[in-house]
């Protein structure tokens, strides 16, 4: 498939983008479990992965590489004791989207018998500069099983959020997306590599309802 590669050249002082073309390829294993999609560059190096669970019973859990030092309990300050956190520990099928912190984008959409849902995360140089996307696909568990409260009766049935800091609003403010995210559950992580900007990855995250519902 076509697609891009942003880069940042110097323009001065400043920095100006590019946009360069470049092919992907799409691979889908599929499993009675799970579904596990790679997106790879021209030379076949993965640039990216997702795994979708096909099965309420199968949670895979993922966390982040780094982890850091908090004392946030009253009873381990007066200890001067703390615990070590994670940037994120996640469990398909299991794990909330309220258990993660603020997103650095959103993306909802529905349409005639599609849904999905996600949420990207940037931890920059901790976390490897990769970014990670919790989702909701219609390909995988429980789906559908979340209030569809994400969008008015009338439409319209899409969703972004992140991308317009000046005109966005307020994260705080977003009360449909804030009780999805409380009753909706991750069935599909993704790693974005570092060599890939998130805006230019190319699919849908993990593989489309349209491409597997009729295959076993």
């Amino acid at each position: 498939m076509e697609g891009k590669r942003t880069d940042y050249v110097e323009d001065g002082q400043d920095f100006r983008k590019v946009e360069y073309p470049r092919t992907f390829r799409e691979y889908i294993w599929i499993e009675s479990d799970y579904y596990l999609q790679a997106v790879t560059d021209e030379e076949d190096t993965v640039q990216a992965f997702s795994v979708t669970t096909r099965d309420a019973r199968f949670n895979p859990r993922f966390r982040g590489m780094s982890d850091y030092f908090v004392q946030d309990w009253w009873i381990l300050r007066k200890l001067k004791l703390g615990r070590q956190v994670r940037s994120f520990e996640i469990r398909l099928a299991k794990t909330h989207f309220s258990a993660l912190d603020q997103p650095d984008r959103i993306d909802a959409y529905m349409g005639a018998h599609t849904f999905g849902y996600s949420e990207r995360h940037y931890y920059g140089n901790p976390e490897g500069y990769q970014h990670f996307v919790c989702t909701v696909n219609d390909a995988g568990v429980q789906a559908w099983d979340a209030p569809q409260v994400l969008f008015d009766s009338d439409g319209p049935w899409n969703i972004t959020w992140g991308t317009d800091l000046e005109n966005d609003p307020a994260f705080e403010e977003l009360d449909r997306v804030i009780a999805f995210r409380k009753a909706a559950t991750i069935n599909t992580f993704t790693v974005i590599g570092p060599d890939l900007d998130a805006d230019d990855y190319p699919v849908s995250y993990g593989p489309h309802e349209h491409h597997v519902r009729t295959i076993p």
